[in-house]
């Protein structure tokens, strides 16, 4: 159980990073095809 846990949070700090990531990567995606369309 001791050695569970920090895998636990790495994982959900990777997590999180992760899609923070994926979100911002997706906003500059649609701000592009946006600025492209208009």
């Amino acid at each position: 159980m001791r050695n569970s846990l920090p895998n636990f949070s790495a994982y959900n700090s990777t997590s999180i990073f992760s899609f923070r990531l994926s979100f911002c990567v997706n906003l500059l995606v649609y701000i592009l095809f946006w600025t492209v369309d208009a």
